[in-house]
């Protein structure tokens, strides 16, 4: 089966959204264009769609059908979690240095590698 996972909003591809068959470790990530394809066993089965601040999706589908899903935003705030080197913990437990880069920041440089983005604003 192919298929193709876009944001709802603008039509755009999403790259590396996780496609999984419900109730099995079997799944593949999206390319950059927002393109899949899995095998699935024959007859009906459902597709749970992943990507982080979208709201999951869920599709039936038959092997032979082609796919297309658009996932909408999740605006709903989230509790702030600090990504660290070895793990995450709640900003409220950690303890030493921390440095805040706001999104509207990271969204006025254009680029697609993080480290690129919020590089200056860090110390090293």
């Amino acid at each position: 089966m192919k298929g193709k996972v876009t944001d709802a909003g603008t039509g755009a591809g999403l790259p590396f959204v996780s496609v999984q068959l419900k109730g099995t470790n079997t799944g593949v990530k999206t390319d950059e264009n927002g393109d899949f394809t899995l095998t699935v066993p024959a007859g009906k089965a459902e597709l749970q769609f992943t990507y982080l601040g979208y709201i999951a999706v869920s599709r039936v589908a038959d092997g032979n059908s082609n796919v297309v899903v658009k996932m909408e935003k999740d605006d709903k705030k989230l509790e702030e979690v600090v990504i660290i080197g070895y793990g995450q913990v709640r900003k409220r437990d950690l303890t030493g240095s921390v440095v805040s880069v706001k999104g509207e920041e990271l969204r006025k440089i254009p680029s697609t590698n993080v480290m690129e983005t919020i590089q200056g604003k860090y110390p090293e």
